[in-house]
């Protein structure tokens, strides 16, 4: 791990550029980058989170709705 912050769900939004309910969407169907639960608290790590998105760059396109 690096010293970079761990990212909220907030964060990660923004990241992506899709609304916080959608990565609530992904979790309950499996997709998404891997978050950190601590306590009640989800947190990604940043590099972890470009990782995925490298991997999944392709994926785009058939992701699951966001509305």
């Amino acid at each position: 791990m690096t010293d970079e912050p761990l990212w909220s769900i907030g964060d990660l939004s923004a990241f992506l550029g899709v609304p916080v309910q959608t990565i609530y969407r992904w979790r309950t169907v499996g997709y998404g980058p891997p978050a950190i639960k601590i306590g009640r608290h989800l947190k990604w790590i940043p590099r972890v989170v470009r990782e995925w998105l490298e991997r999944h760059r392709d994926d785009w396109e058939d992701l699951p709705p966001t509305g």
